[in-house]
C-alpha cells in the first residue's frame, strides 16, 4: 500500500497503528466517497420525490465511471475480506441494513403494488444493485442495460414510475 501511494512504510506507520486501522480508514473513506456523490445527485433533483431519488441511487451506483470501478474493487476487497474477519462482516452487515431501512422508506413513499413486502422489495432492490456493478466491470452489463434491469424491477412493484 505504501509503495502504490508513493509513501515510506514508516509514514504510513505513522498515521495508522496497525493493518486493521488501515483498513478501516479506507473502508470509511469509500463508504464516505459513495455517499457524497449520492448526496449530491438527490440535492440536485427539481422535485426530490421517493421514485425520483430511487432513480438519482440507481443512476449513481450504475454509472459506469472511473469513481465507481475504484469503488466495486475496493467493494470485491472487503467482501473477501468479510470472509474471514468478522468485525468487516459485521460494519458490512450494519451498512446493508442502512441502506435496506432507506430503500424501505422509499419504496413505501413510491407506493407499491399492494402485492410487496416493502422490506422484501428493499432487499431485492439491493440484492440488484450490489451485483449488478460486478456484472458492469465484467462486461456481462451496460449501465445502461443495468439500469433498464433495475428499473423494469421497479416498475413491477411500484404504482409510481420511476424511469
Amino acid at each position: 500500500m505504501a509503495q502504490h501511494v508513493g509513501m515510506s512504510m514508516g509514514t504510513v506507520q505513522h498515521y495508522f497503528a496497525d493493518r486493521e486501522a488501515m483498513l478501516d480508514f479506507v473502508l470509511d473513506y469509500v463508504q464516505q466517497q459513495r455517499t457524497a456523490r449520492i448526496e449530491r445527485a438527490v440535492q440536485a433533483l427539481a422535485t426530490p420525490t421517493p421514485a425520483a431519488i430511487l432513480d438519482a441511487l440507481v443512476d449513481e451506483i450504475l454509472t459506469a465511471d472511473e469513481t465507481n470501478q475504484v469503488f466495486e474493487r475496493v467493494n470485491a476487497m472487503f467482501f473477501d475480506r468479510a470472509r474471514r474477519h468478522p468485525a468487516t462482516a459485521e460494519r458490512l452487515g450494519q451498512g446493508r441494513a442502512e441502506v435496506i431501512r432507506l430503500f424501505t422508506g422509499l419504496l413505501d413513499g413510491s407506493g407499491l403494488n399492494g402485492r410487496t413486502e416493502p422490506v422484501q422489495a428493499a432487499g431485492v432492490l439491493w440484492a440488484l444493485l450490489e451485483s449488478l456493478p460486478t456484472a458492469i466491470t465484467l462486461g456481462q452489463h451496460t449501465s445502461l442495460s443495468a439500469r433498464t434491469v433495475v428499473h423494469r424491477h421497479l416498475a413491477s412493484i411500484t404504482k409510481e414510475t420511476v424511469r
